[in-house]
């Protein structure tokens, strides 16, 4: 019962996190939440459907120890029998869920470090004939490899190297590996015969989700133009998170929105701002069209209110309504898709600026110039 009811709080956190405006922004942690939202529902389902079926088979055995009429207790004790059977299989279909969802906590990627240490030359040979033993191993258990950073040394060595590691069981069997690894033997660097002792230090990280990846503007030194340095940006990171600079890159390569900007080392976000910034935003005349994703609750509200910037300093608008579809479900499995008639906007001084091909912004849209759109 203690575990339906940490469920239950979940759930009612999830719901909770769905709601927040600034989830928009983070189109990843949307879709995990709501996956996790309707898989937390069918666990809630049963139990509900499993605890109908005790109440009924306590209310058949109060019918049948009160013995005042046959004919009813031969119906209640027919019921009986069929009621233990769907209660067996319920009760087995839960027990799957919960396996399952304990299954599902379980990290199902790693990213593995390895650096030479004592040994020189010999030390970067040991890092590569351990890179060569766990990819042998990883071939066995079925997992999936990714190098994502290597320095390469003489003879084939490897002064260190970095890949990931997915698939079933990864976290479980590879977290014991972490240390410093040692190997004493006749190098082939060693012409005399002596034995060398080598080192090599061997990290296991759990991959974060891209969605955990998260820093406060606070804790950044942002310039006016909304520029971080890289270096701080990943050296603030690392402390928090057990990341490597390819696993950054990877995040940023991956944005569909193309939300990040870097010129020289220097990054900044293009839309999302919860600081006023300055930026040199390109205005657009063209689009006649904008349209903005969203829940009922807040669709209801907009078209009463008007659509503004809540907790950002821009409102976030899509050119198609594909990609507002798109952007709705971060939040809802039925976004609600609103139509802004951009040139009528104008007209009353609203300014639209193009952030990049897929997110267009502007101060706020008056109520008067949006329309719900039927996308379905």
């Amino acid at each position: 019962m203690d575990k339906f009811k940490k469920i239950k709080q979940e759930y009612q956190a999830i719901l909770q996190q769905l709601s927040d405006p600034e989830l928009v922004s983070n189109w990843e942690k949307g879709e995990e939440l709501l996956k996790r939202k309707v898989y937390l529902e069918k666990i809630i389902e049963k139990e509900k459907e499993l605890k109908e079926i005790k109440d009924r088979t306590e209310e058949n055995k109060s019918i049948i120890s009160a013995g005042e009429d046959k004919e009813l207790i031969s119906l209640a004790e027919t019921e009986l029998s069929q009621l233990k059977d769907k209660e067996n299989a319920l009760e087995k279909e839960l027990r799957e869920f919960l396996t399952e969802d304990e299954k599902s906590e379980q990290p199902k990627a790693v990213m593995v470090e390895i650096r030479a240490g004592t040994g020189g030359e010999e030390a970067a040979l040991f890092v590569a004939d351990l890179f060569k033993m766990y990819s042998k191993y990883a071939q066995t258990q079925g997992w999936k490899q990714k190098v994502l950073d290597s320095r390469p040394a003489g003879l084939g060595g490897l002064k260190e190297i970095i890949f990931e590691l997915s698939g079933s069981q990864v976290f479980s069997k590879m977290k014991s590996e972490g240390g410093v690894h040692r190997v004493q033997r006749i190098p082939e660097t060693e012409k005399s015969g002596r034995i060398h002792t080598s080192t090599a230090s061997v990290a296991v990280l759990v991959k974060p989700k891209k969605a955990e990846i998260k820093i406060k503007p606070e804790d950044l030194k942002i310039d006016r133009e909304g520029f971080v340095d890289l270096d701080e940006l990943f050296a603030k990171l690392r402390k928090r998170y057990d990341i490597s600079w390819s696993f950054i890159e990877e995040i940023m390569s991956e944005e569909s929105g193309k939300r990040f900007e870097i010129i020289g080392n220097r990054i900044r976000s293009l839309y999302g701002h919860s600081i006023e910034v300055t930026m040199e935003l390109e205005e657009d005349r063209s689009a006649a069209m904008l349209y903005h994703g969203t829940t009922l609750e807040s669709a209801l509200k907009i078209l009463n209110d008007g659509l503004k910037p809540m907790q950002r300093k821009w409102v976030h608008l899509s050119p198609t309504k594909e990609i507002a579809f798109e952007v709705g479900r971060r939040r809802t499995f039925e976004p609600v898709v609103l139509m802004i008639d951009a040139k009528e906007a104008r007209k009353d001084g609203v300014i639209f600026f193009k952030a990049t091909e897929r997110v267009f912004l502007c101060r706020e849209v008056p109520a008067e110039h949006i329309h719900v759109l039927d996308v379905r």
